[in-house]
């Protein structure tokens, strides 16, 4: 079973938390620590409970969460948090310490989160007011020195000339999380006239696909042969690319 959630800054009732994510680089067989801080910025008490999470992303990018031990590059087992609960009360805060230990055979990227949500079984005391709606993730990237960089065009699906759009679908075969991956999409006819748009910057996990979008205001009305070409930039010292030729009636 999987639970896809939105990873948001604020997300239940009465709480802020102070980062989204953290993305760290860590040596093997080092320990790191970092913090965040929980915000109760309404006038009642809250409830706050947080549990360790594993997530991945799918080819549209949404975050999907997974049962425990099912993500194979999770670093679940790698943090200590705390506190994992309490009650804050009104316009009260708390800083909440994370504690990372890299296990020595480590290489790459590796993810997993804190959820931080009500707790279905705590003790609620009524004349507190203490109320909890919703969830949200902060999410952990830990990147271990020194990891594959790879990637490479899998698909490139174009349609409705007009206008056109183009779906691009890209594959990280390294070990790292791919970051600010971005490049261009052209279009060439038969007599050499290019048409050309940025794609959108994307992060990519290792092991992972990821579609991307690109809708233009181009209108392809003569007939022919075009020819439709992604080059993908990842932060390699080399380029990827795909393409295809499309020809209109």
């Amino acid at each position: 079973m999987t639970l896809t959630l939105l990873s948001l800054a604020r997300a239940a009732e009465g709480l802020t938390v102070s980062v989204a994510e953290f993305s760290l680089s860590v040596g093997a067989g080092e320990t790191t620590d970092a913090t965040f801080t929980i915000l109760n910025d309404e006038p009642i008490a809250v409830w706050f409970r947080i549990e360790s999470a594993e997530w991945d992303e799918d080819e549209d990018g949404v975050t999907v969460l997974h049962p425990d031990g099912s993500v194979a590059r999770s670093c679940a087992s790698w943090i200590l948090a705390g506190p994992l609960e309490g009650v804050l009360d009104p316009f009260a805060e708390v800083q909440v310490r994370v504690s990372i230990l890299v296990p020595t055979e480590a290489r790459g990227t590796y993810w997993s989160g804190l959820r931080i949500a009500r707790d279905p079984d705590g003790e609620a005391i009524p004349a507190q007011g203490i109320v909890v709606a919703g969830e949200f993730l902060v999410k952990l990237y830990i990147t271990v020195p020194a990891g594959e960089i790879d990637a490479d065009v899998v698909g490139l699906e174009v349609g409705g000339f007009q206008p056109l759009w183009a779906t691009l679908r890209v594959y990280n075969g390294g070990s790292v999380r791919l970051t600010g991956v971005s490049g261009v999409l052209s279009v060439k006819n038969a007599s050499g006239a290019e048409l050309s748009a940025p794609l959108p910057i994307v992060d990519i996990l290792p092991g992972h696909s990821i579609d991307i979008r690109v809708d233009t205001e181009w209108r392809i009305t003569q007939p022919g042969s075009y020819l439709v070409r992604a080059v993908v930039d990842f932060g390699a010292e080399y380029l990827v690319a795909g393409q295809v030729v499309v020809r209109v009636p």
